[in-house]
Protein backbone atom coordinates (compact mmCIF):
# COMPACT_ATOMS: atom_id res chain seq x y z
CA UNK A 1 0.00 0.00 0.00
CA UNK A 2 2.60 2.21 1.12
CA UNK A 3 4.27 1.46 -2.49
CA UNK A 4 1.27 2.37 -4.36
CA UNK A 5 1.04 5.68 -2.57
CA UNK A 6 4.80 6.64 -3.30
CA UNK A 7 3.89 5.88 -7.12
CA UNK A 8 1.30 8.08 -6.93
CA UNK A 9 3.38 10.82 -5.45
CA UNK A 10 6.03 10.48 -8.31
CA UNK A 11 3.45 10.01 -10.88
CA UNK A 12 2.10 13.97 -9.16
CA UNK A 13 5.55 15.01 -9.63
CA UNK A 14 6.06 13.82 -13.12
CA UNK A 15 2.76 15.85 -13.97
CA UNK A 16 2.99 18.87 -12.11
CA UNK A 17 7.18 19.36 -11.82
CA UNK A 18 7.65 19.15 -15.57
CA UNK A 19 9.01 22.74 -16.74
CA UNK A 20 9.20 22.28 -20.61
CA UNK A 21 7.88 25.39 -22.29
CA UNK A 22 5.56 23.99 -24.49
CA UNK A 23 2.98 24.59 -27.68
CA UNK A 24 -0.07 23.69 -27.72
CA UNK A 25 -0.71 21.71 -30.73
CA UNK A 26 -4.44 20.30 -30.85
CA UNK A 27 -5.85 18.36 -33.50
CA UNK A 28 -8.10 21.36 -33.93
CA UNK A 29 -5.81 24.64 -33.35
CA UNK A 30 -2.57 23.34 -33.92
CA UNK A 31 -1.77 26.43 -36.65
CA UNK A 32 -3.73 29.09 -34.43
CA UNK A 33 -1.31 28.33 -31.37
CA UNK A 34 1.62 27.82 -33.38
CA UNK A 35 0.75 31.61 -34.72
CA UNK A 36 -0.09 32.53 -31.13
CA UNK A 37 3.48 33.02 -30.74
CA UNK A 38 4.00 35.36 -33.26
CA UNK A 39 1.02 37.89 -33.67
CA UNK A 40 0.54 40.57 -36.28
CA UNK A 41 -2.23 43.18 -37.30
CA UNK A 42 -3.63 41.03 -40.20
CA UNK A 43 -4.74 38.12 -37.91
CA UNK A 44 -7.80 40.14 -37.84
CA UNK A 45 -8.59 39.12 -41.22
CA UNK A 46 -9.19 35.51 -42.55
CA UNK A 47 -8.70 34.37 -45.94
CA UNK A 48 -12.41 32.93 -46.30
CA UNK A 49 -13.54 36.53 -45.33
CA UNK A 50 -11.10 38.16 -48.13
CA UNK A 51 -12.53 35.53 -50.20
CA UNK A 52 -16.16 36.11 -49.90
CA UNK A 53 -15.44 40.06 -49.93
CA UNK A 54 -14.27 39.43 -53.22
CA UNK A 55 -16.78 37.31 -54.76
CA UNK A 56 -19.50 40.52 -54.05
CA UNK A 57 -17.99 43.76 -54.15
CA UNK A 58 -21.03 44.97 -54.77
CA UNK A 59 -22.21 44.25 -51.08
CA UNK A 60 -18.91 44.51 -49.05
CA UNK A 61 -16.81 47.35 -50.65
CA UNK A 62 -16.76 48.95 -47.43
CA UNK A 63 -14.77 45.66 -46.20
CA UNK A 64 -12.76 45.91 -48.92
CA UNK A 65 -12.08 49.82 -48.76
CA UNK A 66 -11.01 48.80 -45.18
CA UNK A 67 -8.66 46.22 -46.14
CA UNK A 68 -6.83 48.14 -48.39
CA UNK A 69 -6.44 51.50 -45.52
CA UNK A 70 -5.39 48.79 -43.20
CA UNK A 71 -2.70 46.91 -45.81
CA UNK A 72 -1.28 50.46 -47.06
CA UNK A 73 -0.32 50.88 -43.23
CA UNK A 74 0.61 47.78 -41.97
CA UNK A 75 2.23 45.80 -44.80
CA UNK A 76 5.68 47.01 -46.49
CA UNK A 77 4.98 45.16 -49.52
CA UNK A 78 1.70 46.44 -50.45
CA UNK A 79 2.18 50.02 -49.24
CA UNK A 80 5.54 50.14 -51.18
CA UNK A 81 3.95 49.20 -54.96
CA UNK A 82 0.64 51.71 -53.83
CA UNK A 83 3.49 54.69 -53.18
CA UNK A 84 4.96 53.20 -56.55
CA UNK A 85 2.11 54.28 -58.87
CA UNK A 86 1.45 57.49 -56.73
CA UNK A 87 4.87 59.02 -56.40
CA UNK A 88 4.62 58.66 -60.28
CA UNK A 89 1.54 60.86 -61.40
CA UNK A 90 2.59 64.39 -62.45
CA UNK A 91 0.17 66.64 -63.33
CA UNK A 92 1.45 68.68 -65.43
CA UNK A 93 -0.90 71.05 -67.54
CA UNK A 94 -0.91 73.39 -70.72
CA UNK A 95 -3.50 75.54 -72.32
CA UNK A 96 -4.25 75.23 -75.92
CA UNK A 97 -6.50 77.12 -77.38
CA UNK A 98 -9.52 76.02 -79.50
CA UNK A 99 -10.53 79.08 -81.84
CA UNK A 100 -12.33 78.59 -84.48
CA UNK A 101 -10.68 81.75 -86.45
CA UNK A 102 -7.31 82.34 -85.52
CA UNK A 103 -8.46 86.06 -86.69
CA UNK A 104 -10.48 86.21 -83.57
CA UNK A 105 -7.30 85.78 -81.04
CA UNK A 106 -6.66 89.18 -80.71
CA UNK A 107 -3.46 90.02 -78.29
CA UNK A 108 -5.39 91.95 -76.00
CA UNK A 109 -8.12 89.14 -75.10
CA UNK A 110 -5.49 86.15 -75.07
CA UNK A 111 -4.00 87.72 -72.58
CA UNK A 112 -6.72 88.45 -70.81
CA UNK A 113 -7.86 85.11 -71.35
CA UNK A 114 -4.60 83.20 -69.89
CA UNK A 115 -4.51 85.47 -66.83
CA UNK A 116 -7.71 84.66 -65.77
CA UNK A 117 -7.04 81.22 -66.09
CA UNK A 118 -3.81 81.06 -64.67
CA UNK A 119 -5.24 82.40 -61.58
CA UNK A 120 -8.01 80.03 -61.30
CA UNK A 121 -6.08 77.11 -61.72
CA UNK A 122 -2.72 78.49 -59.54
CA UNK A 123 -5.86 78.73 -56.55
CA UNK A 124 -6.62 75.52 -57.21
CA UNK A 125 -3.31 74.57 -56.00
CA UNK A 126 -3.58 71.18 -58.83
CA UNK A 127 -0.82 69.46 -57.64
CA UNK A 128 -1.78 69.10 -53.88
CA UNK A 129 -5.43 68.67 -54.61
CA UNK A 130 -4.94 66.09 -57.31
CA UNK A 131 -2.12 63.96 -55.22
CA UNK A 132 -4.39 63.46 -52.78
CA UNK A 133 -7.41 62.69 -55.15
CA UNK A 134 -5.15 60.26 -57.06
CA UNK A 135 -3.65 58.78 -53.65
CA UNK A 136 -7.32 57.76 -52.79
CA UNK A 137 -8.20 56.44 -55.97
CA UNK A 138 -5.39 54.19 -55.58
CA UNK A 139 -6.13 52.78 -52.49
CA UNK A 140 -9.55 52.77 -52.55
CA UNK A 141 -10.51 53.05 -56.26
CA UNK A 142 -13.10 55.69 -56.33
CA UNK A 143 -12.98 59.66 -54.80
CA UNK A 144 -16.15 61.46 -53.50
CA UNK A 145 -15.61 65.13 -53.20
CA UNK A 146 -17.23 68.61 -53.21
CA UNK A 147 -15.32 71.77 -54.41
CA UNK A 148 -15.02 74.08 -51.33
CA UNK A 149 -13.99 77.37 -52.86
CA UNK A 150 -14.19 81.25 -52.62
CA UNK A 151 -12.21 84.76 -53.69
CA UNK A 152 -9.00 83.50 -52.93
CA UNK A 153 -9.08 79.74 -51.52
CA UNK A 154 -9.88 76.06 -52.87
CA UNK A 155 -9.70 73.01 -51.67
CA UNK A 156 -11.66 69.53 -52.35
CA UNK A 157 -13.70 68.09 -49.33
CA UNK A 158 -13.60 63.86 -49.36
CA UNK A 159 -16.75 62.75 -48.49
CA UNK A 160 -17.18 59.02 -46.86
CA UNK A 161 -17.46 56.54 -50.00
CA UNK A 162 -19.27 54.71 -46.79
CA UNK A 163 -22.72 57.02 -47.72
CA UNK A 164 -22.02 58.02 -51.49
CA UNK A 165 -23.08 55.82 -54.46
CA UNK A 166 -22.80 56.26 -58.32
CA UNK A 167 -26.39 57.14 -59.83
CA UNK A 168 -25.39 58.06 -63.61
CA UNK A 169 -23.19 59.81 -65.90
CA UNK A 170 -23.06 63.64 -67.01
CA UNK A 171 -19.71 64.90 -69.60
CA UNK A 172 -18.22 61.79 -69.27
CA UNK A 173 -17.95 61.72 -65.45
CA UNK A 174 -19.70 59.77 -62.92
CA UNK A 175 -21.68 61.58 -60.73
CA UNK A 176 -23.35 60.52 -57.14
CA UNK A 177 -25.61 60.96 -54.29
CA UNK A 178 -25.09 61.01 -50.56
CA UNK A 179 -27.02 59.83 -47.65
CA UNK A 180 -27.91 62.68 -45.04
CA UNK A 181 -28.24 59.99 -42.53
CA UNK A 182 -24.76 60.83 -42.04
CA UNK A 183 -25.21 63.67 -40.09
CA UNK A 184 -27.58 61.43 -37.48
CA UNK A 185 -24.78 60.68 -35.16
CA UNK A 186 -22.63 64.00 -36.54
CA UNK A 187 -24.54 66.85 -36.06
CA UNK A 188 -21.99 68.98 -35.13
CA UNK A 189 -19.99 68.54 -38.67
CA UNK A 190 -23.28 69.75 -40.40
CA UNK A 191 -22.56 73.35 -39.96
CA UNK A 192 -19.17 72.95 -41.42
CA UNK A 193 -20.41 71.49 -45.04
CA UNK A 194 -21.50 73.67 -47.60
CA UNK A 195 -24.98 75.11 -47.51
CA UNK A 196 -26.06 73.02 -50.03
CA UNK A 197 -25.64 70.07 -47.62
CA UNK A 198 -27.42 71.72 -44.57
CA UNK A 199 -30.72 72.74 -46.47
CA UNK A 200 -30.87 69.21 -48.07
CA UNK A 201 -31.10 68.00 -44.21
CA UNK A 202 -33.25 69.80 -43.23
CA UNK A 203 -35.46 69.54 -45.62
CA UNK A 204 -35.29 65.98 -45.30
CA UNK A 205 -36.18 66.13 -41.01
CA UNK A 206 -38.98 68.28 -41.84
CA UNK A 207 -40.55 66.30 -44.78
CA UNK A 208 -38.87 62.95 -43.77
CA UNK A 209 -38.16 62.53 -47.56
CA UNK A 210 -35.66 61.23 -49.12
CA UNK A 211 -31.92 60.36 -47.67
CA UNK A 212 -30.18 60.61 -50.92
CA UNK A 213 -28.98 63.98 -51.77
CA UNK A 214 -27.90 65.10 -55.32
CA UNK A 215 -24.98 67.74 -54.88
CA UNK A 216 -24.75 70.37 -57.50
CA UNK A 217 -23.16 68.94 -60.67
CA UNK A 218 -20.39 71.80 -61.29
CA UNK A 219 -19.22 71.34 -57.74
CA UNK A 220 -19.23 67.90 -56.95
CA UNK A 221 -16.63 65.76 -58.07
CA UNK A 222 -16.27 61.75 -58.56
CA UNK A 223 -12.80 60.18 -59.91
CA UNK A 224 -12.39 56.34 -60.25
CA UNK A 225 -9.81 54.34 -61.08
CA UNK A 226 -11.64 51.56 -62.53
CA UNK A 227 -13.14 54.14 -64.57
CA UNK A 228 -14.87 51.32 -67.43
CA UNK A 229 -16.51 49.18 -63.93
CA UNK A 230 -19.26 50.87 -61.84
CA UNK A 231 -18.93 48.25 -58.99
CA UNK A 232 -16.13 49.76 -56.31
CA UNK A 233 -13.04 47.79 -55.87
CA UNK A 234 -9.65 48.46 -54.81
CA UNK A 235 -7.21 48.85 -57.86
CA UNK A 236 -4.64 45.64 -56.98
CA UNK A 237 -7.61 43.89 -54.32
CA UNK A 238 -5.98 40.87 -55.91
CA UNK A 239 -3.12 41.21 -53.94
CA UNK A 240 -5.15 40.75 -50.62
CA UNK A 241 -4.71 36.91 -50.44
CA UNK A 242 -1.31 36.75 -51.64
CA UNK A 243 0.06 39.07 -48.43
CA UNK A 244 -1.90 36.98 -45.80
CA UNK A 245 -0.60 34.25 -46.89
CA UNK A 246 2.98 36.01 -46.91
CA UNK A 247 2.01 37.02 -43.13
CA UNK A 248 1.48 33.58 -42.82
CA UNK A 249 4.75 32.47 -43.72
CA UNK A 250 6.27 35.41 -41.81
CA UNK A 251 4.82 33.88 -38.77
CA UNK A 252 5.89 30.38 -39.17
CA UNK A 253 9.55 31.34 -39.94
CA UNK A 254 9.20 33.63 -36.47
CA UNK A 255 7.82 31.14 -34.95
CA UNK A 256 10.47 27.95 -36.34
CA UNK A 257 13.45 30.28 -35.78
CA UNK A 258 12.17 30.41 -32.47
CA UNK A 259 11.95 26.79 -31.79
CA UNK A 260 15.52 26.36 -33.20
CA UNK A 261 16.74 28.55 -30.75
CA UNK A 262 14.98 26.45 -27.97
CA UNK A 263 16.69 23.58 -25.61
CA UNK A 264 15.34 20.91 -23.60
CA UNK A 265 16.92 19.12 -21.11
CA UNK A 266 15.73 15.40 -20.36
CA UNK A 267 16.63 14.25 -16.85
CA UNK A 268 16.09 10.36 -16.99
CA UNK A 269 14.75 9.05 -14.24
CA UNK A 270 16.87 6.09 -12.49
CA UNK A 271 15.34 2.22 -12.38
CA UNK A 272 16.54 -1.18 -10.49
CA UNK A 273 17.98 -3.63 -13.05
CA UNK A 274 15.71 -6.07 -13.75
CA UNK A 275 18.24 -9.12 -13.39
CA UNK A 276 15.81 -11.28 -12.80
CA UNK A 277 13.60 -11.11 -15.16
CA UNK A 278 10.81 -10.51 -13.50
CA UNK A 279 8.83 -7.56 -14.60
CA UNK A 280 8.02 -4.45 -12.01
CA UNK A 281 6.40 -1.42 -13.18
CA UNK A 282 7.19 1.43 -11.68
CA UNK A 283 10.66 0.23 -10.34
CA UNK A 284 12.62 3.87 -9.98
CA UNK A 285 15.97 3.35 -7.45
CA UNK A 286 15.36 6.67 -5.62
CA UNK A 287 12.61 8.20 -4.13
CA UNK A 288 10.40 11.17 -5.44
CA UNK A 289 11.28 13.37 -2.87
CA UNK A 290 15.57 12.90 -3.51
CA UNK A 291 13.96 13.27 -7.55
CA UNK A 292 12.18 16.75 -6.73
CA UNK A 293 15.50 17.59 -4.83
CA UNK A 294 17.69 17.04 -7.64
CA UNK A 295 15.29 18.80 -10.31
CA UNK A 296 14.52 21.80 -8.43
CA UNK A 297 18.36 22.63 -8.77
CA UNK A 298 18.48 22.02 -12.24
CA UNK A 299 15.70 24.63 -12.86
CA UNK A 300 16.74 27.42 -10.55
CA UNK A 301 19.72 27.56 -12.69
CA UNK A 302 17.89 27.16 -15.92
CA UNK A 303 17.40 30.27 -18.48
CA UNK A 304 14.04 31.05 -19.91
CA UNK A 305 15.50 29.79 -23.27
CA UNK A 306 16.05 26.24 -21.73
CA UNK A 307 13.29 23.84 -20.36
CA UNK A 308 13.72 20.45 -18.13
CA UNK A 309 11.64 17.39 -18.11
CA UNK A 310 11.51 14.15 -15.94
CA UNK A 311 10.99 11.08 -17.65
CA UNK A 312 11.72 7.52 -17.14
CA UNK A 313 11.23 6.83 -21.22
CA UNK A 314 14.19 7.39 -23.76
CA UNK A 315 12.50 10.51 -25.71
CA UNK A 316 13.91 10.90 -29.70
CA UNK A 317 13.59 13.59 -31.81
CA UNK A 318 10.93 13.57 -34.64
CA UNK A 319 11.76 16.62 -36.75
CA UNK A 320 8.83 17.55 -39.35
CA UNK A 321 10.55 19.99 -41.06
CA UNK A 322 11.49 19.55 -44.77
CA UNK A 323 14.69 19.83 -46.41
CA UNK A 324 13.51 22.62 -48.79
CA UNK A 325 17.02 25.13 -49.88
CA UNK A 326 13.82 27.48 -51.22
CA UNK A 327 13.02 30.61 -48.78
CA UNK A 328 9.29 30.25 -48.56
CA UNK A 329 9.03 33.64 -47.74
CA UNK A 330 10.90 34.94 -50.68
CA UNK A 331 8.45 33.39 -52.42
CA UNK A 332 5.32 34.12 -51.10
CA UNK A 333 7.29 37.77 -51.37
CA UNK A 334 7.31 37.14 -55.29
CA UNK A 335 3.49 35.98 -55.70
CA UNK A 336 2.67 39.44 -53.93
CA UNK A 337 4.09 41.56 -56.99
CA UNK A 338 2.84 39.05 -59.34
CA UNK A 339 -0.15 39.03 -58.50
CA UNK A 340 -0.42 43.06 -58.56
CA UNK A 341 0.56 42.60 -62.08
CA UNK A 342 4.06 44.57 -61.69
CA UNK A 343 7.47 43.43 -62.07
CA UNK A 344 8.90 42.29 -58.90
CA UNK A 345 12.71 43.63 -60.15
CA UNK A 346 11.41 46.78 -59.52
CA UNK A 347 11.55 46.26 -56.02
CA UNK A 348 14.29 44.08 -55.85
CA UNK A 349 17.65 44.38 -57.79
CA UNK A 350 18.78 40.57 -56.58
CA UNK A 351 17.73 39.63 -60.78
CA UNK A 352 17.65 42.89 -62.96
CA UNK A 353 16.78 42.88 -66.78
CA UNK A 354 17.29 46.74 -68.17
CA UNK A 355 14.89 45.96 -71.01
CA UNK A 356 12.30 44.05 -69.23
CA UNK A 357 12.07 46.49 -66.41
CA UNK A 358 11.75 49.42 -69.29
CA UNK A 359 8.76 47.61 -70.70
CA UNK A 360 7.23 46.80 -67.69
CA UNK A 361 7.40 50.63 -66.31
CA UNK A 362 5.57 51.52 -69.52
CA UNK A 363 2.91 49.45 -69.13
CA UNK A 364 2.48 50.95 -65.54
CA UNK A 365 3.10 54.38 -66.56
CA UNK A 366 -0.50 53.92 -68.74
CA UNK A 367 -2.32 53.29 -65.46
CA UNK A 368 -1.68 56.90 -64.71
CA UNK A 369 -1.56 58.12 -67.67
CA UNK A 370 -5.27 57.18 -67.95
CA UNK A 371 -6.17 58.75 -65.29
CA UNK A 372 -4.94 61.76 -66.42
CA UNK A 373 -7.98 61.99 -69.40
CA UNK A 374 -10.53 62.13 -66.00
CA UNK A 375 -8.63 64.78 -64.54
CA UNK A 376 -9.09 66.98 -67.87
CA UNK A 377 -12.36 66.13 -68.21
CA UNK A 378 -13.30 67.72 -65.05
CA UNK A 379 -11.09 70.83 -65.36
CA UNK A 380 -12.19 71.35 -68.73
CA UNK A 381 -15.45 70.88 -67.20
CA UNK A 382 -14.88 73.80 -64.36
CA UNK A 383 -14.08 76.25 -67.53
CA UNK A 384 -17.28 75.64 -69.58
CA UNK A 385 -19.04 76.01 -66.12
CA UNK A 386 -17.36 78.36 -63.90
CA UNK A 387 -17.76 81.53 -66.24
CA UNK A 388 -13.70 82.13 -65.92
CA UNK A 389 -13.23 83.26 -69.66
CA UNK A 390 -16.47 84.98 -71.29
CA UNK A 391 -15.99 82.37 -74.54
CA UNK A 392 -15.10 78.35 -74.13
CA UNK A 393 -11.96 79.04 -76.36
CA UNK A 394 -9.60 77.17 -73.96
CA UNK A 395 -9.19 73.90 -73.21
CA UNK A 396 -6.38 72.37 -70.41
CA UNK A 397 -4.30 69.21 -71.57
CA UNK A 398 -2.35 67.09 -69.17
CA UNK A 399 1.56 65.95 -70.43
CA UNK A 400 1.49 62.48 -71.04
CA UNK A 401 4.64 62.42 -68.83
CA UNK A 402 4.96 60.11 -65.15
CA UNK A 403 8.20 60.43 -62.55
CA UNK A 404 9.53 57.87 -64.44
CA UNK A 405 9.60 59.42 -67.90
CA UNK A 406 9.91 63.48 -67.11
CA UNK A 407 13.47 63.39 -68.34
CA UNK A 408 13.08 61.70 -71.61
CA UNK A 409 9.88 63.51 -72.42
CA UNK A 410 11.51 66.83 -72.07
CA UNK A 411 14.51 65.92 -73.94
CA UNK A 412 12.01 64.71 -76.64
CA UNK A 413 10.16 68.04 -76.71
CA UNK A 414 13.67 70.11 -76.79
CA UNK A 415 14.28 67.81 -79.95
CA UNK A 416 10.65 68.81 -81.49
CA UNK A 417 11.89 72.72 -80.76
CA UNK A 418 14.67 72.69 -83.16
CA UNK A 419 11.72 70.92 -85.93
CA UNK A 420 9.81 74.03 -85.20
CA UNK A 421 6.85 72.74 -83.18
CA UNK A 422 5.02 74.44 -80.44
CA UNK A 423 6.09 73.04 -77.86
CA UNK A 424 7.38 76.45 -75.57
CA UNK A 425 4.13 76.27 -73.40
CA UNK A 426 4.91 71.71 -72.70
CA UNK A 427 8.38 73.23 -71.75
CA UNK A 428 6.78 75.44 -69.38
CA UNK A 429 4.71 73.30 -68.14
CA UNK A 430 6.94 70.98 -66.59
CA UNK A 431 8.79 73.47 -65.18
CA UNK A 432 5.92 74.49 -62.83
CA UNK A 433 4.93 77.55 -64.93
CA UNK A 434 1.64 78.51 -67.70
CA UNK A 435 1.97 81.11 -70.39
CA UNK A 436 0.91 84.14 -68.25
CA UNK A 437 3.64 82.72 -65.19
CA UNK A 438 6.10 82.30 -67.73
CA UNK A 439 5.42 85.46 -69.39
CA UNK A 440 5.36 87.71 -66.27
CA UNK A 441 8.57 85.88 -64.95
CA UNK A 442 10.51 86.45 -67.92
CA UNK A 443 9.55 90.32 -67.55
CA UNK A 444 10.07 90.44 -63.90
CA UNK A 445 13.56 88.93 -64.76
CA UNK A 446 14.40 90.80 -67.77
CA UNK A 447 12.73 94.38 -68.06
CA UNK A 448 11.89 95.16 -64.25
CA UNK A 449 15.55 92.95 -62.48
CA UNK A 450 17.46 93.31 -65.41
CA UNK A 451 18.49 89.75 -64.95
CA UNK A 452 19.08 89.12 -68.33
CA UNK A 453 22.31 92.19 -68.24
CA UNK A 454 23.34 91.59 -64.66
CA UNK A 455 23.86 87.65 -64.43
CA UNK A 456 26.99 86.68 -66.06
CA UNK A 457 27.55 83.17 -66.93
CA UNK A 458 30.42 81.24 -65.44
CA UNK A 459 33.15 80.88 -68.34
CA UNK A 460 32.84 77.57 -70.07
CA UNK A 461 33.64 76.88 -73.83
CA UNK A 462 29.73 77.02 -74.63
CA UNK A 463 29.60 80.77 -72.78
CA UNK A 464 32.88 81.30 -74.90
CA UNK A 465 34.57 84.72 -74.20
CA UNK A 466 36.85 83.20 -71.66
CA UNK A 467 40.26 82.27 -73.53
CA UNK A 468 41.20 79.66 -70.34
CA UNK A 469 38.58 77.14 -71.08
CA UNK A 470 39.27 77.82 -75.24
CA UNK A 471 42.71 76.88 -74.06
CA UNK A 472 41.35 73.76 -72.33
CA UNK A 473 39.05 72.27 -75.06
CA UNK A 474 41.88 72.23 -77.11
CA UNK A 475 44.37 70.44 -74.96
CA UNK A 476 41.66 67.88 -74.85
CA UNK A 477 42.55 64.82 -77.25
CA UNK A 478 39.45 63.64 -78.69
CA UNK A 479 39.27 59.88 -78.20
CA UNK A 480 36.20 59.51 -80.90
CA UNK A 481 33.66 57.16 -80.69
CA UNK A 482 29.54 57.56 -80.39
CA UNK A 483 28.69 59.46 -77.42
CA UNK A 484 28.47 57.53 -74.28
CA UNK A 485 24.99 56.68 -72.86
CA UNK A 486 22.79 57.48 -70.24
CA UNK A 487 23.45 54.82 -67.24
CA UNK A 488 20.19 54.16 -67.39
CA UNK A 489 20.12 53.08 -70.75
CA UNK A 490 23.44 51.00 -70.00
CA UNK A 491 23.16 47.34 -69.54
CA UNK A 492 24.51 45.46 -66.50
CA UNK A 493 27.15 43.95 -68.77
CA UNK A 494 27.95 46.95 -70.41
CA UNK A 495 27.97 48.90 -67.18
CA UNK A 496 30.62 46.22 -66.23
CA UNK A 497 33.19 46.68 -69.07
CA UNK A 498 32.82 50.20 -68.45
CA UNK A 499 34.12 49.86 -64.59
CA UNK A 500 37.10 47.46 -65.70
CA UNK A 501 38.53 49.82 -68.65
CA UNK A 502 38.04 52.73 -66.39
CA UNK A 503 40.37 50.82 -63.86
CA UNK A 504 43.08 49.62 -66.04
CA UNK A 505 43.09 53.62 -67.29
CA UNK A 506 43.65 54.09 -63.29
CA UNK A 507 46.12 51.55 -63.20
CA UNK A 508 48.03 52.43 -66.43
CA UNK A 509 48.43 56.51 -64.86
CA UNK A 510 49.88 55.16 -61.58
CA UNK A 511 52.66 53.15 -63.25
CA UNK A 512 53.15 55.93 -65.65
CA UNK A 513 53.82 58.46 -62.59
CA UNK A 514 56.43 55.52 -61.25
Amino acid sequence: MEDKKDITKFQEYIRNYSTARKLPLTNHHSLSALYNTSRTSLDEVSNVDVLKWIRKPEKFYSNLIKLSNMLYKTSGEYRSLLNYYINMARFYYVLNPIHNDTKAMGENKVKKDLSKLSIQLNKMNLKHELSKVFKTCVIEDIYFGYEIEDNDNYFLLKLDPNYCKINGIADGMYTFTFNLTYFNDRKELLTTFPEEFQRAYKIMKINNGNRWFEPDFTKSVCFKFNEDDVEIFPPFSAMFEPLLELNDYKKLKKAGAKINNYMLLHQKVPMFDNKNNDYQADNFSISSDALDYFSMLVNENLPEEIGAIVSPMEINPIKLDKDDKNDKVQEATRDVYNSSGVSAHIFNNDKNSTGGLQYSVKKDEQLVINFYRQVERWLNRKIRFGNIVAKTQWRVTLLNVTAMSEDKYLEQLIKSGTLGFAVRGEIAAMHGQDYHTLMTTLELENEILDLDIKMVPLASSHTGGINNALESKNETESKGGRPQKDSDEISQSGQTNIDSSQGRDEESSLKGGE
